[in-house]
């Protein structure tokens, strides 16, 4: 397994532990849970199968077949980078973000562990590498790392990270700047675009091009925006005279 490590704060007192997918091909044992655990699946059907022909010879065949495939396992091949470290400071994200000032603050095990030894590593298994070194990065004044132009996927991801964690305020520079460089591509009818666009001016604190989208819904909905998944998004913020569902696919 190897590493990578990102410093954001050379004194910083937090490791985040962040995983990458697995790209390796397919001849090796899967580096998940879940292709474990579907390995092991695997494996206790092909036993039962075994089992239902003749026992005697499957138990003498068995270690050629172990050592056979043992030999295709071997083939040199380059180990995946399956996780990331980022080395941050306790200070900036307890003052950035509600969520890790709770978890750090000494009631959870995190909090405890960074009091006792002045130091703790934090899993976010299920968190973009990328985003969140983009977000780390933000929360810490990294702004000459962070690029001025940013696509409205990134753009989207980030929105998403920044309510999980509850980050608003200091991503707003990052939404300005962002967000000005793509409001050509801001819709202009209530397409499949819309739902994405207003979580993003909500999440951003931009009154403006909230109150410019929501009225565009208005005006041209004839009922509810019907998407794929659930967008964080309270129905209540678009105001009582539109009672629209917002749920979208990210």
């Amino acid at each position: 397994m190897s590493t990578e490590r990102h410093i954001i704060d050379p004194d910083g007192d937090v490791i985040l532990i962040l995983t990458l997918p697995n790209t390796a091909p397919p001849t090796g044992p899967e580096s998940d849970t879940a292709g474990k655990v579907q390995d092991v699946k695997s494996d206790a059907a092909q036993k039962d199968e075994e089992t239902d022909g003749e026992p005697e010879k499957d138990k003498t065949e068995a270690p050629k077949d172990s050592a056979s495939t043992n030999l295709s396992s071997e083939t040199p091949q380059l180990a995946p980078l399956s996780e990331v470290e980022m080395v941050v400071s306790s200070k900036h994200l307890s003052l950035a973000s509600e969520v890790f000032k709770k978890m750090l603050g000494g009631n959870f095990r995190e909090g405890v562990t960074l009091i006792a030894v002045k130091k703790v590593e934090i899993r976010l298994p299920d968190d973009d590498v990328d985003i969140m070194l983009l977000l780390m990065k933000i929360i810490h004044s990294r702004w000459r790392s962070i690029s001025r132009g940013m696509d409205f996927a990134t753009v989207r991801k980030v929105a998403l990270l920044v309510d999980k964690y509850v980050v608003q305020e200091s991503a707003i520079p990052a939404f300005y700047l962002w967000l000005d460089l793509l409001k050509d591509q801001e819709p202009k009818t209530l397409d499949s675009t819309i739902a994405p666009w207003l979580f993003i001016y909500w999440t951003s604190k931009l009154p403006v091009g909230f109150r410019r989208l929501t009225q565009l819904v208005e005006r041209q909905s004839r009922g509810r925006l019907v998407k794929e998944e659930e967008l964080p998004l309270p129905n209540s913020v678009l105001g009582q005279s539109l009672q629209i569902q917002l749920n979208w696919k990210c």
